[in-house]
């Protein structure tokens, strides 16, 4: 690619048009900040199955199958309140928002979103920084309760 060809690729780019107090609060984006606490208390239930063993030569347990099935369903949840949040910020104007799939690697989207939202519209970081304070507490939830 020559620099021309750069410079064409850029201009092709769609632009974000001057937006001036588009809210980039959206529900889906609380939701999506609040689940490391919601996981962390789900996790801290006792499984109605009890622990299973890793494998039949350790006696440590490994994470049962509630567990697993848990977070199967948290990523099922996460993924697609990220759908729902693109969508609204698309409807409130932003050109090309962070891509849901981003959800599946947990904070990337998280932190992904609030650059892109705070770079194009000067959108708030407020969902970001409760998505800390839960990550830290589920994190100090799940250390009492191990």
């Amino acid at each position: 690619m020559t620099d021309s060809d750069a410079a064409a690729a850029v201009r092709r780019r769609p632009q974000q048009p001057e937006l001036q107090g588009v809210d980039t609060n959206t529900g889906p984006m609380w939701a999506i900040a609040c689940l490391p606490l919601v996981s962390a208390l789900l996790d801290a239930i006792p499984s109605p199955f009890g622990a299973v063993p890793r494998d039949v030569t350790s006696t440590a347990p490994g994470p049962s199958g509630f567990s697993v099935t848990v977070s199967l369903v948290l990523l099922v949840v996460s993924v697609l309140l990220a759908v729902a949040d693109r969508r609204i910020l698309r409807e409130r104007g932003i050109i090309q928002p962070l891509h849901p799939a981003w959800e599946l690697f947990d904070p990337v989207y998280v932190i992904g979103r609030a650059v892109v939202v705070h770079r194009r519209v000067r959108g708030s970081l407020s969902p970001l920084w409760l998505w800390v304070a839960t990550s830290i507490a589920s994190y100090a939830v799940n250390g009492l309760g191990h």
